[in-house]
């Protein structure tokens, strides 16, 4: 056992080195050494969440969300063209407001995967994202721009990585609410940190807002599932008792949404998509789909550029282990 001056010393260490250094010490412990798959299934798991009813409308063929356009053409390679794309709006029982999936043609997850799986995520939680999107590629990966997500290859059955990146929103929109960036980003997160001996996994040891979102997984399935007493994660205590004390009133909420963030316009798919955009050409209103009145509409804010680089960052990572 660690004496309280060997903690001391090690929290005044990385406290002072949290603007310095990317995220927790390599030299760390690992609760999770195989990484968080285990908590898909383990006791049930988070693929035993149940999801709402839900009814999904597709879009006709020709229109796309201005954000979805650019989120698949927008790097090199592209991740989708954009003719292949395909609009779907879900209702779920629990939110007046539709979720919106653009998925590419060739993803390996269908649209009722994408669905279910989404809808696993607590309602009061979901309601911090808008968009989702999804492509093809060799492995499972996905990242979140904040306010939406996007996910590269077959992701069924990893409901862990569906919380991971919803986790990075409410990082951003409620732990950090009050602040001009992610709360993972503030020297507090690191002196949490400092109070454990151990992280997740390796992956959490790339970067501090990676250390959240995987803590965030954790503190799901210590809320939604089993309690944590059950796996040896005393070493990341402090960590798990601060994400839940942030978070345990949207991951644990129930009843239905009350905010969604406004959408994007709706554009054309480009010259090809002919007559199908000619309403778009003669309304110059750009209309973005359909959010309900019985919700708080929110504008999405302006990222710092810190913020954005490091999104820039997650995205990268993430087509680059999917194969692109």
């Amino acid at each position: 056992m660690q004496s309280p001056l060997f903690k001391l010393l090690v929290s005044l260490t990385l406290s002072g080195a949290a603007l310095a250094q990317d995220g927790p010490p390599e030299s760390y412990a690992e609760a999770f050494p195989d990484g968080l798959d285990a908590l898909d299934t383990y006791s049930g798991g988070l693929n035993s969440l149940r999801y709402p009813r839900y009814a999904k409308t597709k879009w006709p063929w020709g229109k796309v969300p201005q954000y979805c356009y650019d989120d698949a053409t927008g790097d090199t390679p592209d991740y989708c063209d954009v003719y292949h794309i395909e609009v779907y709006e879900i209702a779920y029982s629990d939110c007046a407001s539709p979720t919106y999936v653009c998925r590419c043609n060739n993803s390996p997850m269908s649209i009722d995967t994408i669905a279910r799986q989404y809808g696993k995520l607590p309602v009061k939680a979901r309601q911090w994202n808008r968009y989702v999107t999804s492509y093809n590629g060799s492995e499972c990966s996905a990242y979140s721009v904040t306010t939406d997500l996007s996910f590269f290859g077959n992701c069924q059955g990893k409901q862990s990585v569906f919380f991971h990146e919803l986790t990075h929103n409410l990082d951003r929109w409620v732990a950090g609410a009050d602040l001009d960036a992610s709360y993972s980003d503030t020297s507090d997160w690191a002196d949490v940190i400092s109070q454990d001996t151990c992280v997740t996994d390796g992956y959490a040891k790339s970067s501090w807002g990676e250390d959240y979102a995987q803590t965030g997984v954790v503190a799901a399935f210590d809320l939604k599932v089993a309690s944590v007493n059950t796996l040896d994660v005393d070493c990341m205590s402090n960590q798990i008792n601060k994400v839940e004390d942030q978070l345990s009133g949207v991951l644990t909420g129930t009843g239905s949404c009350d905010r969604a963030w406004a959408l994007s316009p709706t554009v054309c798919m480009g010259d090809e998509a002919g007559a199908a955009c000619d309403d778009l050409r003669r309304d110059t209103k750009e209309r973005a789909g359909t959010v309900a009145s019985s919700v708080d509409v929110v504008p999405v804010p302006a990222l710092s550029g810190e913020i954005l680089e490091k999104v820039n960052g997650r995205k990268i990572e993430a087509a680059k282990k999917a194969g692109f």
